[in-house]
């Protein structure tokens, strides 16, 4: 498993167009590796724009785009999903065999 250290430094290194990250309903990026990278990265202005430009009737699947701010990216793509939550991990990847 990537531990935050090594989450980040993949964020500020790899040069791309866009990152693709997953957020829960309250958009709230300091939860989750990859989403409190980008936030670390990209510096608080990203989570004030996406709590800015977000439907104000989330539902999950929605997708939300920022700006990079800070980042090497133009672009960040963050996907509503629902908690993830270890018990309904078979059930889950039950949908995708």
């Amino acid at each position: 498993m990537i531990n935050h250290t090594e989450m980040f430094l993949l964020v500020i290194i790899y040069k791309v167009d866009a990152i693709v990250n997953s957020v829960g309903g309250d958009f709230d990026l300091s939860e989750g590796a990859l989403s409190s990278s980008i936030l670390e990265a990209a510096g608080d202005e990203i989570q004030e724009e996406l709590l800015l430009v977000k439907s104000p009737d989330v539902c999950y699947g929605q997708v939300t785009t920022t700006k990079g701010h800070d980042l090497s990216c133009s672009f960040v793509f963050h996907g509503v999903l629902e908690e993830w939550n270890d018990d309904d991990a078979e059930e889950v990847s039950a949908h995708y065999k």
